[in-house]
């Protein structure tokens, strides 16, 4: 069923076999006879390859332009009297105290984790004294099994945080608790 032509290629015809076709031509040379020429098909090209992706970025703890920690607070606090709900990250429905920073950050570009020890590694490291808006408190709950709970600094001593069931989203006493430690994500 598959016929070879001249040229070597192959087509398929209507019954669905294979059926080579010639592309011969004939040309006269300058003695005057007669030469006759095959017109090979270029193979085809393989497909490139797609590009691989570009890597995921690191995470930036330098402000967006024209963002700071006070807009950071100030975005922050507009959620004060919201319900707190362990597990949740929802800032008008209901989170838990990571969950409220982790969402907070979020709005603004960055990504934090949604567990209170592991925000205490990302930024830098500052002191309790050296505070300012939108630094992270991190405090424990006194059973010595390390941090249980982070807060956003918004200044004059203040702090907004999902604190509890009872009392949800509200603002408090930078040191109602002792802090265990404190991280800049905002340079």
């Amino acid at each position: 069923n598959q016929q070879q032509a001249a040229d070597g290629t192959q087509q398929q015809v209507a019954d669905g076999t294979q059926q080579q076709t010639a592309d011969a031509t004939q040309q006269q040379t300058a003695d005057g006879t007669q030469q006759q020429t095959q017109e090979q098909a270029a193979p085809e090209a393989a497909p490139e390859p797609a590009p691989e992706p570009e890597p995921a970025p690191e995470p930036s703890y330098a402000a967006p332009a024209g963002q700071s920690g006070v807009d950071l607070c100030n975005f922050a606090c507009q959620f004060v009297g919201n319900p707190y709900v362990y597990g949740g990250t929802s800032l008008t429905n209901g989170t838990d105290c990571s969950g409220f920073t982790m969402s907070v950050y979020a709005h603004f570009g960055y990504g934090l984790p949604h567990q209170s020890g592991s925000q205490s590694g990302c930024g830098v490291a500052v002191s309790t004294s050296s505070l300012l808006p939108g630094d992270l408190l991190f405090y424990s709950d006194g059973s010595g099994n390390g941090i249980s709970h982070v807060a956003l600094y918004i200044g004059n001593g203040q702090i907004v945080h999902a604190s509890t069931p009872a009392t949800g989203i509200k603002v408090s006493g930078a040191f109602y608790r002792t802090p265990m430690c404190a991280v800049r994500i905002i340079n």
